[in-house]
């Protein structure tokens, strides 16, 4: 007999973009047209809607989806008390939507990098008293790499948790300017090899 997870499908790489996300977006001076038209690294922030989400995940034979923020979460904010106050905010909705669909919708949390104290209670909060299924983390936070001795208190952190990781890429300090071409196409893979590299060659 065929197991009935045999046709389970996961999916972790969704992203919520909520309305005041935007708008931190904007008030950080992200191109805008207007607000459902804000653009990060030459693409357009998505449209969310979690219902309509729900919805089509059902269709797409989804059996349940991990959400996560993509780039540039709130590294823009530099760790500053705003990126804290978002990252609280984001991932306080991102439990608003497992609590309405608990059988469906999970999520992985934002920290507020590269601010490492407030990092280690943002994971103690999201893991602890949420019960989030893991946290998501970016390949550089100003410059800073994964495998950089900066961040080895949250990795060992999550490590001594056994804690589930998604690693998003993000764009490097420095880049050029492709005509035609956006940030991402480019630089999100080299940046993910950069990261992957530097975690290599930890002295």
């Amino acid at each position: 007999m065929t197991s009935s997870f045999a046709n389970f499908k996961i999916d972790v790489h969704t992203h919520p973009v909520p309305e005041f996300y935007r708008e931190a977006l904007v008030d950080a001076g992200y191109s805008a047209r207007n607000l459902s038209d804000v653009f990060v690294d030459g693409f357009r922030t998505p449209n969310f809607d979690i219902k309509s989400y729900v919805d089509e995940r059902v269709e797409h034979g989804y059996g349940f989806s991990v959400l996560s923020i993509t780039a540039p979460g709130v590294s823009f904010l530099h760790g500053s008390y705003r990126a804290e106050e978002l990252a609280r905010q984001l991932n306080q909705e991102m439990q608003s939507y497992r609590k309405a669909y608990p059988d469906q919708i999970g999520a992985f949390c934002i920290l507020p990098l590269p601010d490492i104290q407030s990092s280690l209670e943002e994971i103690k909060y999201c893991l602890d008293e949420l019960k989030f299924e893991g946290v998501g983390l970016y390949t550089n936070y100003d410059g800073v790499y994964l495998g950089d001795a900066q961040l080895d208190p949250i990795l060992e952190e999550l490590d001594r948790r056994g804690c589930p990781v998604l690693v998003h890429p993000t764009n490097p300090q420095r880049a050029p300017t492709l005509t035609g071409v956006s940030l991402p196409v480019i630089e999100y893979p080299f940046d993910t090899t950069r990261a992957i590299t530097n975690l290599l060659w930890i002295d």
